[in-house]
């Protein structure tokens, strides 16, 4: 075996043009099949990030919920007892009104700038824990019921209402105070048009009552609880919160099992591609093969006639194909690691939510097992007619 090791690794090295030409037809194969992998796991990646961004993370479920708020502290002790009740749950109360709600960016003087009416969401909660929701500046509303009100802007609110420590005002219509603010993080979460989050709890402590006509959802996530549990904990929750709501109506949230079973076929047509790839390069690895066969019979039949076994010769051109598989596949996973880390995360906005790819092992040892199986396949047939090859006709010929 050693002295076919050997024989393998003279041939890489007499025929340097037809092993560059194998290597990078092997090459080619192995990183398409490393690469489509990889763009089908980013796509996946894309399409997930903006559906948990806007919908919520898998699992989440929601209930409109009926009756006044309670008060702050109970609003308080209901969030944080529910969590505790259910490790890795989030449980968020969200409230909006359909009266207009306008902030104003000023606090300068006795008369504030004219307001800003901007779609706001009252939050009792962690929303980053339900949602794909990036942090791009300072943190989220404290849990708390801090005094000034807390709150968080989104990209497209940024322009109107300064960065993180800004103070605007918080209008509830006309005839009601202005509720000083405090602007404590930007978020990114995938709206165009300008959005506020408020702190629910802060709002409360100086206001008895927000709106006649607040409408507030329980919203709860947990990556593995079952229906039981999302119902149970959901009982609990309002429960504590002294209000009601239809357990018929405790809903899912997250798309995201429907938008992976979309994925589905996009993916096998990335496995399709792939296939496809490996095969193109078996064809070249077989066709050279069979060509460098021919073109050196006379030299596989002087070592059968010093003593060398059919096997001997089989072995020398499939280590010879096996050395070729081993170069390619060690350039294509260079150049799919330093892609990876190079350029793909300049291609990712820095307020994306999505999450940049690290290095796809999985498929990287899929591009390895495929290459040493492809080049041994194509390498099959040559090493079978070398092994046969009639020493009076090749000698003749």
């Amino acid at each position: 075996m050693i002295r076919n090791v050997g024989h393998a690794r003279d041939d890489m090295i007499s025929h340097p043009i037809r092993n560059m030409l194998a290597i990078f037809s092997v090459f080619i194969g192995v990183l398409s099949v490393v690469a489509i992998i990889t763009v089908a796991g980013v796509t996946k990646e894309v399409f997930l990030a903006a559906s948990e961004q806007r919908y919520g993370r898998l699992t989440t479920m929601h209930t409109q919920l009926d009756g006044p708020l309670p008060v702050v502290e109970q609003i308080v002790r209901s969030v944080k007892a529910a969590r505790i009740a259910a490790p890795g749950a989030a449980v968020v109360i969200t409230a909006t009104t359909s009266e207009s709600t306008g902030f104003s960016p000023t606090t300068n003087g006795p008369h504030y700038a004219p307001f800003i009416f901007v779609d706001t969401t009252f939050v009792a909660g962690d929303l980053t824990q339900v949602k794909r929701l990036p942090i791009l500046h300072g943190r989220w509303i404290s849990q708390e019921h801090t005094i000034p009100v807390e709150i968080v802007i989104n990209e497209a609110a940024q322009g109107l209402l300064g960065v993180v420590g800004g103070t605007p005002v918080l209008s509830f219509g006309s005839g009601s105070p202005p509720v000083a603010t405090l602007t404590v993080g930007v978020v990114a979460d995938g709206e165009s048009t300008p959005k506020i989050y408020v702190s629910l709890p802060a709002v409360l402590t100086i206001r008895e009552q927000i709106s006649p006509s607040l409408s507030a959802s329980l919203v709860v996530h947990h990556p593995t609880a079952t229906r039981t549990m999302f119902e149970e904990l959901t009982t609990r929750t309002v429960g504590l919160l002294g209000m009601t709501h239809d357990p018929q109506g405790l809903n899912r949230l997250d798309q995201v099992d429907d938008l992976l079973l979309q994925l589905k076929s996009q993916q096998q047509g990335f496995l399709i591609a792939a296939v496809v790839a490996l095969f193109v390069s078996g064809l070249g690895i077989l066709n050279i093969g069979l060509s460098s066969v021919r073109e050196r019979s006379h030299e596989f039949v002087v070592r059968r006639a010093l003593g060398a076994r059919r096997s001997d010769l089989t072995w020398q051109v499939l280590l010879h194909s096996l050395g070729i598989g081993v170069i390619a596949s060690a350039l294509a996973v260079t150049t799919v690691i330093v892609g990876v880390h190079l350029w793909v995360p300049n291609l990712i906005a820095q307020n994306s939510a999505i999450i940049p790819p690290g290095v796809p092992w999985e498929a990287v040892l899929w591009g390895l097992v495929a290459a040493s199986a492809t080049t041994l396949l194509g390498a099959l047939a040559p090493a079978v007619v070398a092994s046969r090859l009639n020493m009076a006709d090749a000698l003749r010929a």
